[in-house]
């Protein structure tokens, strides 16, 4: 992301550092978050294909077995993600 590191430079630029440090944090918690939306953007997106491949499915090719396999390691998935639920995604 650019412009986090555009911004972080710019406000490194005070000559007072301590005016600056709640900034940067901010700037840095603003961009975790960011990347953390980003990917549960990615992860909803790949998990629609994978739904719609399954729905687009013939019924007599149909492996519910390997269907769940794939369910589970969208989980597994969502759950690496360490999405915090308190936040305002």
């Amino acid at each position: 992301m650019s412009d986090y590191n555009d911004h972080k430079v710019k406000s490194t630029g005070f000559d007072d550092p301590e005016f600056a440090a709640p900034c940067l944090k901010l700037l840095e918690q603003i961009n975790n978050e960011f990347t953390i939306v980003q990917n549960l953007w990615q992860h909803i997106k790949l998990s629609n294909s994978k739904f719609q491949e399954f729905l687009n499915c013939e019924w007599t090719k149909v492996n519910s077995g390997d269907i769940e396999d794939e369910i589970r390691g969208l989980q597994k998935t969502l759950a690496a993600n360490k999405i915090d639920k308190k936040a305002s995604v």
